[in-house]
């Protein structure tokens, strides 16, 4: 099978991309930056440069591919612009090019953020409402198609940086302390789900969550510091007022901004893979303990800690 993976050189696009090729798929990368996917692309890989908002572009790199799998996107709400047009119009794009080329296999990888916290019963940021409205652009135009939407929970493992920093504290054995439940999900798990979707059959939209448990903040520091060889850490309380002051050093760059500030206020982000499980077969198997030490020794062994 011939698939289409956008946002091929992301920390998900990248395992996915390896994943496609240990089964035997042909690939298509379609990137911003030609010469980084060279770099971290197998050879095997057909590589197309392009950007996700340009329509003309996105049908062209599909054109001859028998599957989609939509990974491209923001995730820093910093300039509102900019992540809107990325997660709308760039599924928008994503999803007409596949209904014109009638290409009738296709996964978009959105986020749990595009559902909201439990019991919310809507999204509560600007990051949440733009996945949420890709979701809508693919159900809109490929209603009648095979689409299938995953939503991930937070991503980690190998080459992931956005829980990094989390883990140099751990090492420093300095961790937040917060009264909070959360849902994670290993790289390597999310991508073996991602590759198996496109062997589902539909003739209408499905939607999937995915991960492998729901851990309370005092697990997670626990499964941070046993993957850091530490006995122990000094807490630093976390609470809404703290998180608020942080952005009087925010900047472009900073991980915090208002907008990740409504995400951090509510009390869980959790949810599990039953429908998945039911459809694919398939759960994950690696819980955080085992996870955030494989991570940890892969940041170790490659100086990024």
């Amino acid at each position: 099978m011939r698939v289409f993976v956008s946002g091929a050189t992301g920390f998900v696009g990248v395992n996915t991309v390896k994943k496609l090729i240990k089964y035997g798929h042909e690939v298509v990368a379609f990137v911003r930056n030609k010469g980084l996917a060279e770099k971290l692309l197998d050879r095997q890989v057909d590589v197309f440069q392009g950007s996700i908002e340009d329509f003309d572009t996105v049908y062209s790199g599909l054109k001859g591919c028998d599957a989609v799998i939509h990974i491209a996107g923001q995730i820093k709400a910093h300039n509102l612009d900019d992540l809107y047009t990325t997660n709308r119009i760039g599924s928008r794009n994503v999803a007409v090019a596949s209904r014109r080329l009638n290409i009738n296999n296709v996964v978009y990888v959105s986020s749990l953020a595009a559902r909201g916290p439990d019991g919310a019963g809507s999204v509560v940021s600007h990051y949440g409402y733009s996945k949420r409205l890709g979701e809508l652009e693919f159900i809109h135009n490929l209603f009648d198609a095979n689409l299938k939407i995953i939503r991930p929970p937070i991503v980690y493992g190998p080459f992931d940086k956005g829980l990094l920093e989390l883990f140099r504290m751990a090492r420093l054995g300095v961790l937040p302390k917060m009264d909070k439940y959360y849902s994670f999900i290993f790289i390597d798990d999310l991508v073996e789900a991602i590759v198996k979707l496109i062997n589902l059959d539909f003739d209408s939209p499905r939607i999937y969550c995915i991960s492998s448990g729901k851990y309370h903040c005092k697990e997670i520091n626990q499964a941070l510091l046993r993957a850091a060889g530490k006995n122990g850490a000094f807490y630093l309380p976390l609470n809404d007022k703290i998180a608020m002051a942080g952005l009087l050093f925010s900047t472009s760059k900073s991980p915090f901004s208002r907008d990740k500030i409504r995400e951090i206020k509510p009390k869980a982000w959790t949810c599990d893979s039953e429908r998945l499980n039911k459809d694919i077969k398939f759960s994950p198997t690696i819980d955080i303990f085992t996870g955030f030490d494989i991570t940890f020794r892969w940041y170790e062994e490659h100086g990024w800690i």
